[in-house]
């Protein structure tokens, strides 16, 4: 369409704000821009809209007569003086907050539409779209956010000219949050809480307990909620609390609400120790709370679908950028600028703890959205963003702030509010979590319930719904028993005997048995493993024997004696490994580890619980090695 004068309506009402301007229904195209006329009526321009195409947008708002100038919004359109650069304005859409007086102090947010036009030298126009239009007469203060890291204090012009408010200078994010009202009152109520709190402790353990374990299910169902997984929270404190599994829900997600749960106690120690949050904090705590490796959906440089392996504790190795709903990119770190990135983040938490000007809520909220922006893991980053704000928090002697699954789009877009600059929303959000983590905590230290009034009736519907689709733990049957082999008892023995076997070159002999009890009928019969049977091979001799037998009992006896370096000392070390299978479970013991698990049958080893065993089963073997060794030497 070849670009001409727009088509202005005769009956347009003069903009009393602005001498020059008219008000009216406008119809313009954003990129490249076009205004194509502007109306007296919403019909006349709905008509033209329909006539110039989908690209074209409809909006109310101020033409200046003789340009193609149009700014949309209410009608409160204030100019700025400004010695900002033109480049940094120009067609920029950024957040404003804006504090006015009427009977009294209000705040308001406003977004802060900009465009500036070659006509206009040193003036921006600033279009003020408040959450209560008419409470926001007078204004006294605009915090004007540019970037994250660029802030514009503006002060209004008293006397009548040709702008409402001058520049008043920069200012830090940080100092921007302090002057605004309504993060204060926030903060503050935290502090008062806190205080009562504090005046009731010591906590008997009753209540201690009690506290803890709402803060606790209610962190890691919502958190994973969040992020997709299909649990409710009762089948969450189901699972934590007895191992129950719910019919249809991906085993995924109970695998992620494990990882999850291990990762809080994790922080916990963390507190308890006192330990300082560093990278190689960050990165254990990412192996924690991912629990196993696994692969998640891809695209390959020239759009085509693919996998990636998602590594524990290591950074992102491919672009991990998101396509959002109306096609655009968000974009986070790339792999190459994650590490110094990552490195900027904590040194810019260890200078705020060190200054002490901010308060821990504003550092754990900012950290969350830094960490979020960075996006340095494969996976888990929204999970990892939660857990990482929340150890701040807890250092700080503070609760957890649960945000919850049902305000997510809420706490999204306070997400995306912080991408553009306006960060105090994610702070407020931070701090209203803290504070209703808080009074949890007085309702306990009051002897009240610590349960929120709405608490009872969603645990009344969530245990209506486990009625409903809660799964029986599965019986014990070929089948059953099939799996668990193949997912967890064969991996188990395999990574066993590849561990122990170096170990066995110290002893002059050895000795594997691997024996037990299957059901046969009515009768319980028993079985031994072939007597080749080794550490190497323990996996296919197991397999070998279970073939058509409903097994009751597993068990493998290893023992070793004599160190071939020390003929005269006699030494002997021996393991013994049980498994048992039950009804509804299965029990794997070793008590000289000591090791013991207990899981229903549709839940299998994790990878950590098999590495955990096989690791401290050959630290108790080289320890028994090392004291033979010792005592050798101290007789000589």
């Amino acid at each position: 369409m070849t670009t001409q004068s727009p088509e202005i309506s005769a009956q347009l009402l003069p903009d009393a704000r602005n001498p020059g301007w008219v008000r009216g229904w406008g119809v313009y195209r954003k990129e490249p821009w076009h205004l194509y006329g502007v109306y007296a009526s919403e019909a006349e321009a709905t008509a033209a809209q329909i006539k110039v195409g989908s690209k074209y947008k409809k909006a109310f708002g101020s033409h200046k007569i003789g340009t193609d100038d149009f700014l949309t919004g209410s009608a409160a359109i204030r100019w700025i003086k400004s010695p900002i650069l033109p480049d940094q304005l120009i067609d920029k859409k950024v957040y404003a907050r804006f504090v006015a007086q009427d009977s009294g102090a209000y705040e308001g947010v406003g977004q802060l539409r900009v465009r500036r036009r070659p006509e206009i030298d040193d003036r921006i126009a600033v279009d003020l779209v408040f959450t209560r239009r008419d409470s926001a007469t007078q204004f006294t203060d605009i915090i004007f956010f540019l970037t994250a890291g660029q802030v514009v204090r503006l002060k209004p012009v008293t006397e009548k000219g040709e702008y409402h408010f001058q520049f008043d200078g920069l200012l830090k994010p940080e100092v921007a949050f302090a002057v605004e009202a309504s993060v204060q009152q926030k903060l503050s109520r935290v502090d008062e809480v806190k205080r009562e709190i504090d005046a009731l402790r010591p906590f008997d353990p009753e209540t201690e307990q009690s506290i803890e374990r709402k803060l606790r299910i209610d962190w890691t169902y919502n958190s994973n909620a969040i992020e997709g997984n299909q649990v409710s929270r009762g089948e969450t404190q189901l699972f934590l609390e007895h191992g129950l599994t719910a019919k249809g829900k991906p085993f995924k997600d109970y695998l992620d609400i494990r990882g999850h749960d291990e990762a809080v106690r994790f922080l916990k120690d963390l507190v308890s120790r006192k330990e300082p949050l560093t990278e190689a904090v960050v990165r254990e705590l990412h192996k924690i709370l991912l629990v196993e490796s696994y692969e998640i959906p891809a695209e390959t440089l020239d759009g085509a679908k693919s996998t990636k392996l998602v590594k524990l504790g290591e950074y992102k190795t491919l672009p991990n950028h998101v396509k959002l709903a109306d096609g655009s990119i968000h974009r986070y770190s790339t792999p190459e600028e994650t590490p110094a990135h990552m490195g900027d983040l904590m040194e810019w938490y260890r200078t705020q703890l060190n200054s002490a000007e901010l308060h821990p809520v504003i550092i754990a909220a900012l950290f969350h959205h830094r960490f979020t922006a960075i996006h340095p893991f494969d996976d888990g980053n929204g999970r990892m963003a939660r857990l990482l704000m929340n150890l701040i928090l807890m250092q700080h002697h503070l609760p957890p702030a649960v945000f919850r699954a049902a305000k997510r789009s809420e706490y999204l877009f306070a997400l995306h509010q912080a991408d553009v600059g306006e960060q105090s929303e994610i702070i407020k959000q931070v701090a209203d979590e803290v504070i209703r983590s808080l009074e949890a905590m007085l309702r306990g230290a009051r002897g009240e319930p610590v349960e929120e009034p709405d608490d009872i009736d969603k645990e009344i519907a969530l245990l209506r719904q486990q009625l409903q689709h809660l799964e029986e733990p599965e019986e014990f049957n070929a089948e059953v028993q099939n799996r668990l082999f193949k997912e967890s008892i064969i991996p188990l023995l395999r990574q066993l005997g590849k561990k122990l076997s170096p170990l066995e070159a110290f002893y002059s002999t050895s000795a594997v048995g691997l024996h037990g009890q299957h059901q046969q009928g009515q009768n319980t019969m028993g079985w031994s493993a072939p007597p080749n049977t080794t550490l190497k091979n323990l996996g296919e001799a197991l397999e070998g024997v279970a073939a058509g037998k409903l097994m009751t009992l597993i068990e493998l006896t290893v023992t070793w004696r004599d160190l071939r370096k020390s003929p005269l000392t006699t030494v002997q070390d021996s393991l013994h490994v049980a498994i048992q299978f039950g009804k509804l479970n299965y029990t794997i013991t070793a008590p000289s580890v000591p090791f013991t698990v207990k899981h229903v049958y549709n839940t299998r080893l994790t990878e950590k619980e098999i590495n955990d065993f096989v690791a401290n089963t050959c630290r108790k073997m080289m320890a028994t090695i090392q004291q033979a060794v010792k005592d050798q030497l101290s007789q000589r």
